[in-house]
Order: structure tokens, then sequence, then C-alpha cells
């Protein structure tokens, strides 16, 4: 009985040791991983290249930004003087006769 139990201690202890092992191997390729992307210059998001972090609102677009081939050929991204998703500028008055429309909303919003 007492072989038994010494048996399976060694049995916990040894499957214990190799997951151990594992974790600290998986560890280590992962940082290679994330040191070879560093290396290579690959970009962790695309929305980097026209956002900034604002301490109030959260991510916001940058302004005067042109991306061409943003989503693909012949899709590009613009961004006028305020940071909206424009051509030109937006006056701040709203013209008489006509009225705005407000999108609001995270990535799906700004859409291709």
């Amino acid at each position: 009985m007492r072989s038994r139990i010494v048996r399976y201690v060694y049995v916990l202890v040894g499957n214990v040791l190799v997951l151990a092992l594992i974790l600290i191997l998986t560890e280590g390729l992962a940082s290679y991983i994330l040191a070879a992307r560093a290396m290579m210059g690959v970009s962790a998001l695309a929305e980097r290249k026209h956002t900034k972090y604002d301490p109030d609102l959260g991510w916001v677009n940058k302004p005067n930004v042109y991306l061409p081939d943003m989503y693909g050929p012949g899709v590009y991204l613009q961004t006028n003087s305020q940071g909206f998703r424009n051509n030109n500028a937006i006056d701040i008055a709203v013209p008489s006769g006509k009225f705005r429309l407000i999108c609001s909303g995270d990535s799906f919003t700004l859409g291709p």
C-alpha cells in the first residue's frame, strides 16, 4: 500500500515538473516571437496609423491624415483638419436649410 502511494506521489511530482517545463518553454518561445516581430517592424495595429489617445475620449482620429489603400487597393482613409473622416473641413455652424446626422460608435462606425 505504501509503495503505491509513493508511486502516485512520484507521478504527480513528475507531471508538475513536466507542466512547469512546458510553460517555461512556451514563455521563452513567445518572447522570441515578440522580439522577431519588433525587429521586422511589424505594426501591431493598423489603427495606430491614424489614431491617437485622448484622455477624455479614448482613441480619436489624427487630423490631416491620408492613407491610400488603407482598406485595400483604391480604398483610402482621409481625415480633415478636425480629425473627422472627411475630405473637407466642416463648419461649426450648421448651414440654414440643412441638418447634421452624427454617427457615434466604435471601429465599425468608422467603416471603409
